[in-house]
């Protein structure tokens, strides 16, 4: 049944691990601010008050942008998916998503599900990827990119890479 929403949320957590572990953090954190915040409200604490307000739109903030990350995520393991088996296993379809631990995730799902999971861990193995490189290959030599408005754009609107947006650093 494909428009069975556990379904759909079961393959979001499962083709973007990272993502939803920060979007549930950023859940949990918010709950525990929103109660403290209306603890503070009744005890009329205003400062504390405002800094607990605050402090929940940030964690909704992070909930939003991770959970948004996550569902472009589960598009590419699904696009990927769709190229593994109808093309079979080839390093081009996947070389241009090596950047990121979230993109690796979603084409190693992709890998696993279409029967190619070790020649994939080889290959991001051979190009020296380890479980611990968690951060994009560009924020690790440019964290200043992380706002970049073109970084924003291909994080949460993945699309097929033209010659011209191969690099925007």
């Amino acid at each position: 049944m494909k428009n069975n929403p556990l379904t759909y949320i079961i393959q979001l957590i499962k083709s973007a691990p990272l993502p939803m572990s920060f979007a549930g953090l950023g859940l949990i954190f918010t709950l525990l601010v929103s109660w403290e915040v209306t603890n503070e409200k009744a005890q009329g604490g205003y400062i504390v008050y405002l800094i607990s307000c605050t402090s929940m739109c940030i964690g909704v903030g992070i909930s939003c942008c991770s959970l948004a990350d996550a569902m472009s995520r589960l598009r590419e393991y699904q696009r990927i998916k769709y190229l593994f088996l109808r093309y079979g296993f080839r390093t081009r379809i996947f070389s241009q998503l090596i950047q990121s631990r979230c993109q690796r995730d979603a084409v190693l799902l992709a890998a696993r599900e279409a029967g190619f999971n070790q020649k994939t861990k080889a290959f991001y193995r051979a190009q020296g990827y380890r479980w611990y490189h968690i951060l994009p290959d560009m924020i690790v030599i440019n964290p200043v990119l992380l706002l970049h408005p073109k970084f924003l754009k291909a994080t949460f609107w993945p699309s097929k890479k033209k010659k011209s947006q191969a690099s925007f650093g």
